[in-house]
């Protein structure tokens, strides 16, 4: 809901002054997400938890993390996402840098998901969510599927809709006066 909100009031706000209209839209961000972090500082007091790790100290809870997973989720991502932004736009899709830059994010995700199957105990994915009755690991892979198409709707809803109203609402008037 919030999503289409934001992005109505965008187009609004940019139909009605398209220089400053953007500017507006953030200065109106900057004081809801400010006043929503002054709310959780002295409004928001939860329970004290006691958690397994608190008598470690740092250094033994750096030594728990998996560190060759993050670079490889990281470097995986990053690069893939650079990729997926340079085809079509500062290259074709054929050309060397944007092969190079997908196919290496590519490789080095499948690095990553074998690093967190074979190579590590205690990963950023908990091993136990694959491991079960065979039906209970398709749900739980369906969903992860779902959940990252819709991640991928979603961002090119905000990314696309904006333009579309910048461009096309002045053709199809919306308001009634």
């Amino acid at each position: 809901m919030s999503t289409i909100t934001s992005i109505l009031s965008v187009g609004a706000l940019t139909r009605d002054d398209a220089h400053q209209g953007w500017r507006h839209y953030y200065w109106i961000m900057f004081a809801v997400r400010g006043v929503t972090i002054l709310g959780l500082l002295f409004g928001y007091r939860p329970p004290k938890r006691h958690a397994r790790c608190e008598t470690l100290r740092i250094w033994d809870k750096i030594r728990q993390l998996d560190l060759v997973g993050f670079f490889l989720l990281t470097t995986g991502l990053s690069l893939f996402l650079v990729g997926m932004g340079l085809g079509g736009v500062l290259y074709a899709w054929d050309d060397a840098p944007v092969l190079g830059t997908l196919v290496t994010g590519i490789v080095t995700l499948l690095a990553f998901a074998l690093h967190e199957w074979k190579g590590t105990t205690h990963g950023i994915l908990h091993h136990d969510l694959f491991r079960g009755p065979p039906e209970y690991v398709r749900t739980y892979v369906g969903c992860i599927l779902l959940i990252f198409i819709e991640g991928i709707m979603l961002f090119a809803f905000v990314i696309f809709y904006p333009q579309l109203q910048v461009y096309f609402l002045p053709f199809c008037d919306t308001r009634s006066d």
